[in-house]
């Protein structure tokens, strides 16, 4: 059983998810999913990641990070270990950004 969320999440970007639940209303029983879509076997593949709000699925492993339920499909771990989600808002762009941490 895995304990400690795969991903690290600043603090940055945990303000700004708990300001999105607060302004937008987002229903308690939702958390904030961390994934990816387009994976694919072989060399090249194409790996976008994802993140939004959305309820626990079946396949899920649910961390709590900072009173924030967030939710991987475990199968994504492989993808995500590694990774940092941040929230930028500057000339460069606005918005969450995934990041390969050093």
């Amino acid at each position: 059983m895995i304990k400690e969320c795969p991903i690290h999440i600043t603090p940055t970007a945990i303000q700004a998810v708990k300001d999105i639940f607060a302004q937008k209303n987002v229903p308690q029983e939702y958390g904030l999913r961390i994934g990816i879509k387009g994976a694919a076997g072989g060399c090249g593949a194409v790996v976008q990641h994802i993140i939004g709000f959305d309820k626990a699925e079946e396949k899920d492993a649910i961390f709590n990070v900072d009173g924030i339920q967030v939710f991987i499909n475990r199968g994504h771990f492989l993808y995500l270990a590694g990774m940092a989600v941040d929230y930028k808002n500057d000339y460069e762009a606005t918005g969450f950004v995934f990041e390969k941490e050093s």
